[in-house]
């Protein structure tokens, strides 16, 4: 489940700072204007706080008992090493797309190849943590990995809905 959690966290950050840094581009904050007080009210910061609060409602919801904390935290710590060389290629391969999305001539064939590159390192650590992930769900119970199946579908239905009042569907 922490795993769930991380990985959806690791995510978030990764594509997170990509769709804020273009909307600040597109819309510039006005002089004293609270930047970060008026994102929480967009569609896109209302679907990024919305999936933040389920991630804080799934981890009170599953209550972990103390052994199943310390099985999760030894599996996560015994892995870190594997997971952190993972996502360190994730993390500097979404740097060079965003320069070269960010570019002041941005050249499609830099963008394509950076997100090849992006979709080759985030396949890699989908690998990964999908065998982390498989050490934790041993220590969770059934109802405890229902609530973690439950929580993915609630956070692809907001997707889905952004996207559908986005193009107006």
């Amino acid at each position: 489940m922490f795993r769930a959690l991380t990985l959806a966290t690791c995510l978030a950050v990764v594509i997170a700072p990509l769709a804020v840094s273009g909307l600040a581009a597109a819309e510039p904050a006005a002089a004293g204007a609270d930047f970060a007080g008026r994102f929480v009210h967009t569609p896109l910061g209302k679907l990024i706080s919305g999936r933040l609060g389920r991630a804080m409602v799934l981890r009170s919801e599953l209550d972990l008992t103390a052994e199943q904390r310390k099985e999760v935290r030894t599996i996560l710590m015994s892995n870190r090493k594997e997971i952190a060389a993972a996502l360190r290629p994730v993390s500097e391969d979404r740097r060079q797309l965003r320069t070269a999305v960010l570019a002041d001539q941005p050249d499609e064939q830099q963008i394509r190849a950076a997100s090849e590159k992006l979709g080759k390192s985030i396949g890699d650590a989908a690998v990964t943590l999908s065998k982390v992930a498989g050490e934790v769900k041993q220590v969770m119970t059934s109802q405890q990995l229902s609530k973690i199946d439950a929580f993915r579908d609630d956070n692809a239905a907001a997707v889905d809905r952004f996207f559908d009042k986005a193009t107006d569907k």
